[in-house]
């Protein structure tokens, strides 16, 4: 569906499940939502909502500050979202129980400018998001 204020952006997001489907007792249901421009094709938002392998690194605790930019550090290299030369790290987030978990917020010319979710116990990628265009 298009948001009425930005007709060239298409949002949403996929499940694993289909309405009215009856699941087994604790089957955890994964969603990922997503912004896509619509003329370009380039992803503005990419997120999942549940990774059943956190409960396993949950015993050794949330990962540290450093943990957490090397690994976002990382994620902005190998996916190329990107050039790291002209990020500077603006926020770093570790939280488990805010709507957002664990993030990297990196600002460009003095503006928020990309968002690294990461999972807070073992510093995977979530997903990513831009706040402002390209």
């Amino acid at each position: 569906a298009n948001r009425s204020d930005r007709t060239d952006t298409w949002y949403g997001y996929i499940m694993d499940c289909v309405n009215g489907e009856t699941v087994e007792p604790g089957y955890q249901m994964r969603s990922y939502a997503f912004e896509i421009n619509a003329v370009t094709g380039e992803i503005g938002l990419l997120e999942s909502s549940v990774d059943e392998r956190e409960a396993e690194y949950a015993q050794q605790g949330l990962v540290t500050r450093e943990e957490l930019t090397d690994s976002a550090a990382g994620w902005l290299e190998q996916l190329a979202l990107a050039d790291p030369s002209e990020l500077t790290v603006d926020t770093v987030r570790i939280d488990w129980e805010g709507r957002d978990g664990s993030a990297v917020i990196y600002s460009r010319d003095g503006e928020f400018y990309l968002e690294i979710l990461i999972w807070p116990y073992s510093g995977r990628l979530r997903g990513y998001r831009y706040h402002t265009k390209r």
